[in-house]
């Protein structure tokens, strides 16, 4: 058995486990969860990230989200090409 006392930071789900998360960073969504403020601002810099390697996109360099949205509509349209020549 630990001698070491038990702290709220060790009663956080695990994806709550980081020392620099306050309460204040997170918000309830419509459902109920528990979520963070920034979600989506997090989850636009990691699809920029997975673009940077197929389109002309510089981690380093600042974006626009239209770039984004642009090369996201270019994969589709890239996707949806190759099915169709698949089933056709």
């Amino acid at each position: 058995m630990s001698k070491r006392e038990v702290t709220e930071f060790d009663l956080r789900c695990p994806e709550f486990q980081n020392r620099d998360l306050k309460p204040e960073h997170f918000e309830f969504r419509q459902d109920g969860k528990i979520v963070r403020k920034d979600r989506w601002e997090r989850g636009i810099y990691k699809i920029h990230g997975h673009l940077c390697g197929l389109f002309d996109f510089s981690s380093r360099k600042d974006f626009e989200i239209d770039d984004i949205v642009k090369a996201i509509e270019q994969l589709t349209d890239a996707a949806k090409e190759a099915k169709a020549d698949t089933e056709g």
